[in-house]
């Protein structure tokens, strides 16, 4: 009989007999929080020495179950595999011996709460320690962008995230074997802070601070300090990446050229790590930017230039490595080169993967691919450690969606990546076993597959329909019109579309409505249904405009049409607006995804009572693509103007260079409309 449970064991072996006697918890015992029950009998926890680090033997027999570790984690991963095997086995628990032992030190995962409007939700986010203590994780990294309160800054948000709240994270955590390591952003990803009036002088680019400014590396000392104090952890991750400019302003300039940007990063960064190492501590450091040493081409900076500098820059780079670790993000795989370079330095580095929420409409469990490839070549490489990066929250997207995803990265940690669903556990086996502990049902796992980016429901779409553009039309644009324009002739052809929502809710029903995963589903239908009613309401548009100067009674009864449509179209956004609620008010989830799906909603109902109005009576009907553009663009400035994201770069009449350039006409009165038609 092949054993249900993950991570798979290092050794199993199964007798007869089961074990029906319940398990008993005691209120210190962290299983306590999995299994509260008062019948049964305790489970036995033996000290040997000789146990590998966060390693257990676990044994079995119709009498009692023994769990014998040599330390707090190797008994927690020991305990909690018993409650794994309760549930998967239903309260009978086969006779077995089990050695098991991670072969991975740091199986770490990241949670996204500092960007977008979030909020602070504790219970919630001491749910996710516990889902994430489940598959063995013991590193969790808390993203916290500019999104907290520290008691010596003042002028930091009063919304983020307080000390006490951190402090009572971290003690939560500890119960799970969790250690909490905050992430911050002190160079990059910085222009919430930077827009502040205080910042003025800290500023080298609209979301860069001036790294050679010495304001800066005070402020940066302070908030490093503060954590430090907060965090118990070997590292605070000091971020790094994805940096929009530096090196080009007067402070800056001349170090530029005379040893390259990446001197001023080193520089700045080296000070900072310096600092932490005076405390017993690390600085945290993306890739991205130190692999400009590789030639990297990700993210700014002029490569060939750093070139010039590369034996220099590699020696900057070994006299701060034994203070920080790098952290290297690949999430579409394997990426040896990286791995090689750190490796040949001696730099402590972490292979990270993703989830990648950000992207995609549902869970994409495909994904995992990507995470087994990179962590594969990364353990031969001799990474440190694994980190799961899990950037969501906003746009009705959550962690929740994805922790079959997580637990898989962390498994494969576990395991060793080349043991992991390939040598005693197939990847399907996995998704059932956790489908059952995570969600209740192992049928989630079914439902997932075909709701998600490349499945079976979303197939009749174009591909670059499929992910993340179905969330956005929903939650992130403003402009109700805009999908219509840009993909209205490519989304109308898919076919079967009813026939197959249909079917994926028969699959939600099976798989027991799991909370928040009927996302896809929700969109799906939303993005299908507008486009079917915008292509009937402009239908009757067009032929309003053929019959403006020719045919009043013709053209008003069109126009009357087109706007009834348009409003028939309105009761769609209330199952949108009753998921977004619902999750917002239960996992502190990004705020303005909730006020932009309204104000979709309004801008609809101003643009029908503009085709009922006189002024649009006045002129020719401007072409669809025309009314889009001049009649929301106001409203997108205004409102959401510093908002962006990637995939609007897909559009067809939209530009990368400047989103707000939408589709290259020029206003027409575009105030006015505001005016006249704001309710």
């Amino acid at each position: 009989m092949k054993l249900k449970l993950f991570p798979y064991p290092v050794r199993v072996e199964i007798y007869d007999g089961y074990y029906c006697g319940g398990i008993k918890t005691a209120a210190e015992d962290p299983l306590s929080d999995f299994i509260n029950k008062n019948n049964g009998k305790y489970i036995l926890y033996r000290k040997d020495l000789s146990v590998k680090p966060e390693g257990y033997f676990l044994e079995v027999t119709e009498k009692r179950v023994t769990v014998t570790s040599s330390d707090f984690r190797g008994a927690l991963y020991g305990g909690l595999s018993v409650y794994k095997l309760y549930k998967l086995y239903n309260g009978k628990i086969p006779c077995l011996k089990i050695e098991d032992y991670p072969r991975v030190k740091a199986r770490g995962v990241q949670v996204c709460f500092g960007q977008f409007d979030v909020g602070w939700n504790a219970a919630r986010m001491k749910r996710l320690l516990k889902d994430f203590a489940l598959s063995g994780i013991n590193e969790v990294y808390l993203y916290l962008e500019w999104n907290f309160r520290l008691a010596d800054i003042p002028f930091l948000p009063e919304t983020g995230i307080s000390e006490s709240d951190m402090k009572e994270f971290v003690a939560y955590a500890k119960r799970y074997g969790i250690t909490v390591i905050p992430q911050v952003n002190l160079l990059g990803h910085s222009k919430e802070i930077l827009d502040l009036e205080i910042m003025r002088e800290y500023k080298e680019g609209d979301s860069t601070f001036c790294p050679s400014n010495e304001k800066t590396l005070e402020l940066a000392y302070r908030i490093t300090d503060a954590l430090c104090d907060i965090f118990p952890s070997p590292v605070i991750h000091v971020g790094g990446d994805e940096v929009g400019a530096y090196g080009v302003w007067d402070l800056c300039r001349k170090k530029r050229e005379q040893g390259g940007a990446l001197n001023i990063f080193f520089e700045y960064f080296g000070k900072i790590a310096k600092r932490l190492g005076s405390r017993g501590r690390k600085a945290g450091l993306w890739s991205d930017q130190i692999l400009k040493l590789q030639k990297d081409s990700r993210f700014w900076i002029n490569t060939d230039q750093e070139l010039n500098f590369y034996e220099d820059n590699v020696k900057r780079l070994e006299s701060i490595a034994e203070n920080i670790v790098v952290y290297d993000w690949w999430y579409e795989g394997e990426y040896d080169e990286s791995a090689d370079f750190f490796r040949s330095l001696g730099v402590v580095y972490y292979a990270c993967a993703s989830t990648n929420g950000y992207v995609s409409s549902g869970a994409d469990l495909n994904q995992m691919n990507n995470i087994y490839n990179l962590y594969a070549y990364a353990e031969r490489a001799g990474a440190s450690g694994e980190l799961i990066t899990d950037w969501m929250n906003v746009n009705g997207f959550v962690a929740e969606h994805c922790l079959l995803l997580i637990a898989a990265g962390a498994v494969l940690g576990w395991c060793g990546a080349e043991n992991g669903f390939t040598k005693n556990q197939s990847y399907s086996e996995f998704l059932r076993y956790a489908s059952e502990v995570y969600y209740g049902n192992e049928k989630v796992c079914y439902y997932m597959f075909y709701t998600g980016t490349d499945g079976e429901l979303l197939s009749g779409l174009p591909e670059k329909c499929r992910g993340l553009t179905l969330r956005n039309d929903m939650f992130f644009q403003i402009n109700p019109v805009f999908l219509y324009v840009a993909f209205g002739k490519e989304i109308s052809e898919y076919s079967d579309f009813e026939k197959r929502i249909s079917y994926a809710e028969k699959l939600y029903d099976k798989a027991g409505k799991p909370e928040f995963l009927d996302l896809p589903i929700i969109a799906t239908r939303f993005i299908l249904k507008k486009v079917a009613v915008m292509q009937e309401a402009f239908g009757y548009y067009n032929l309003a405009a053929k019959a403006q100067f020719y045919n009043k009674k013709e053209f008003e009864q069109n126009l009357c049409r087109c706007a009834e449509k348009l409003k028939g179209f309105l009761p769609q956004y209330d199952a949108p607006e009753k998921y977004i609620k619902n999750i917002y008010g239960k996992t502190g989830g990004d705020n303005l995804t909730y006020k932009r799906l309204l104000e979709q909603k309004k801008n609809l109902l101003r643009l029908i009572k503009y085709l009922g109005s006189d002024d649009i009576k006045k002129f020719p009907l401007p072409a669809v693509e025309n009314l889009s553009e001049h009649f929301f663009s106001p409203f997108t400035d205004e409102l959401f103007g510093t908002l962006t994201l990637n995939w609007q770069k897909q559009g067809k009449y939209s530009t990368a260079s400047d989103y707000r350039k939408g589709y290259f006409y020029s206003p027409i009165k575009a105030q006015k409309i505001r005016n006249d038609y704001d309710e």
